[in-house]
């Protein structure tokens, strides 16, 4: 008697706090009547929402990156020695940033560029006082510093607070480190000497990210491979982003480089920068998911550019690969994206809203995961073609899982991957792989996992 097999898409969502403090402005106002300096402060209004698959949450216990080895990562290659030299990251000399390479920079104009060269060089070098910028608007200052602080997240002891005023000559200035009239202080996030110690850990986690690439990688599997290093290592902080609070390191790449905790913010930043580090170009994207905050990047391979989630990845003890590489069309399934800063109306600026500087479009599919992979399922004549060779390949890797995905809307006529998978009998799939197959997939072991909101979906056995 033929055996059904019955399984279910178990799909399980959590819904997180999170602090993207890219552009997030509030009205500043006056600390005392006393002192015409101003305060600002980037608003703690954001959460966010993060997927997870049917294995729930990952906690620090389940995933402690000091009892694992990232070599075992199917897509980490064995280590290697590489050529790169960690020691400019953070040079004793302050050397002028190729600004050519900087997206941000490079979407301002002359003064506004001139502005973003004054604040970096300031904020390299932990200025105290205040620093001028020129003749420039509120406005343009919150440009300004989201320009500069999202462009380099190796400074990652920017505040996320600073002190501003206009001079005699109406220029506007910025401060970091600064004292109010009513004794309200603001500082770096850290000091000159705790800023030394923690670069120190942070390039050696550099080195040994890049100890899995080697100069005969394509583009696409350095990518790839520092993305499963980034996953593997790190472990999405539930407690800060219940609570900003809680662990500041959280939002930038020293918790998740060194640490190996971060909330989206975290994750992205260190994407950005592992990729820089290989010359591949990377930046920062907001916006919302349900409505709640969001922060993740856009990469840019063979002149396309393609959106990557870490975060929204980073689900459950393996990772997936739904967000590795999409189109505007497929993150937008489930993402929305901030506008950008020059449709902001100037009043919302103040008042909180986000943005992003002239972001790229996203229409590429080469280097989309799937469509490298060949299991992107493209229509229902070619579902189960796709399902059988993908198990068949998989099986013969060794491996016990493999990943699909629906094209761009495909998979949303129906409400879930599994109503379609069921309407195409999965068994049928399973047996025709066997039938081919040296190695054989244990039917009664398999079972059908995803993310909510995502077309795509992973097969275990």
């Amino acid at each position: 008697m033929r055996k059904f097999l019955l399984f279910v898409l178990v799909l399980l969502i959590s819904l997180c706090s999170c602090r993207p403090n890219l552009p997030v402005v509030v009205e500043p106002s006056e600390i005392s009547s006393g002192d015409t300096t101003t305060y600002y402060e980037v608003s703690d209004v954001y959460s966010e929402t993060r997927g997870l698959n049917n294995t729930g949450p990952v906690s620090s216990e389940s995933k402690n990156t000091s009892s694992h080895d990232a070599s075992s990562k199917e897509n980490l290659n064995k280590p290697s020695e590489h050529g790169f030299d960690l020691s400019s990251l953070y040079p004793e000399k302050i050397q002028p940033p190729p600004y050519n390479r900087r997206w941000n920079y490079i979407q301002l104009s002359d003064k506004h560029k001139s502005a973003y060269e004054n604040l970096y060089n300031a904020v390299l070098n932990m200025r105290e006082g205040m620093i001028s910028l020129g003749k420039c608007s509120y406005n343009e200052l919150v440009l300004i510093y989201n320009a500069v602080k999202n462009d380099f997240p190796e400074i990652f002891w920017i505040p996320d607070q600073f002190a501003y005023d206009t001079d005699a000559s109406g220029n506007i200035r910025i401060a970091f480190k600064y004292t109010f009239s009513d004794g309200k202080r603001i500082d770096y996030l850290y000091t000159a000497k705790e800023r030394e110690n923690m670069a120190a850990q942070i390039r050696n986690a550099l080195a040994d990210a890049l100890r899995y690439i080697n100069d005969g990688m394509s583009a696409y599997n350095k990518e790839l491979a520092l993305h499963e290093w980034l996953v593997f290592r790190v472990t999405y902080d539930r407690e800060t982003a219940e609570d900003t609070q809680k662990n500041p390191n959280a939002f930038n790449i020293y918790g998740a480089l060194v640490e190996g905790r971060a909330v989206c913010e975290g994750y992205s930043r260190a994407m950005q920068l592992l990729l820089r580090m290989v010359g591949i170009e990377c930046i920062l994207v907001t916006g919302k998911i349900e409505d709640t905050g969001h922060m993740w990047n856009m990469v840019r391979l063979d002149g396309e550019w393609y959106h990557l989630d870490a975060t929204w990845n980073d689900s459950g003890d393996s990772g997936y690969h739904s967000y590795f590489n999409v189109t505007d069309q497929a993150i937008l399934a489930d993402h929305q994206i901030d506008p950008d800063y020059s449709t902001v109306p100037a009043q919302n600026l103040s008042a909180g809203h986000s943005f992003n500087i002239n972001r790229p479009v996203a229409q590429g599919m080469k280097y989309n995961y799937f469509f490298v992979n060949n299991t992107l399922i493209e229509n229902r004549e070619t579902m189960a073609d796709t399902i059988v060779n993908g198990l068949i390949e998989a099986a013969s890797l060794g491996k016990n899982s493999c990943e699909f995905a629906f094209s761009s809307g495909y998979g949303r006529i129906y409400e879930n991957p599994g109503a379609l998978l069921l309407e195409i009998k999965l068994m049928r799939c399973v047996e025709r792989a066997n039938s081919v197959s040296d190695i054989k997939i244990n039917v009664s072991r398999l079972y059908c996992e995803g993310i909510t909101g995502s077309t795509a979906f992973r097969l275990r056995w």
